[in-house]
């Protein structure tokens, strides 16, 4: 899934929504490309912390793909870099 924009409390909703419909589709690994994000809060890291939940339940695997300075340093600070395949 491609990724872009700002990823705030504003889209986030929509955000995990379009996360969860992944799901519905029963893909064997989901790949989020965030090459295109140049903003995300805790709010967006919040929908992926949802999306790993679930596909870990299912035995999928999730991978963050092509994050820009900016977009990581979000999640070495909240130390998420370690829970994530990035």
């Amino acid at each position: 899934m491609d990724v872009a924009g700002e990823i705030d409390l504003n889209c986030s909703l929509d955000f995990q929504q379009a996360l969860l419909r992944l799901m519905d589709a029963h893909p064997s690994r989901i790949v989020i490309n965030l090459a295109g994000v140049s903003y995300m809060d805790s709010s967006g890291v919040a929908s992926l912390v949802k999306l790993l939940s679930r596909v870990r339940k299912s035995g999928l695997s999730l991978r963050l793909a092509a994050m820009n300075d900016r977009v990581r340093s979000v999640f070495e600070i909240t130390r998420l870099d370690s829970v994530f395949d990035i």
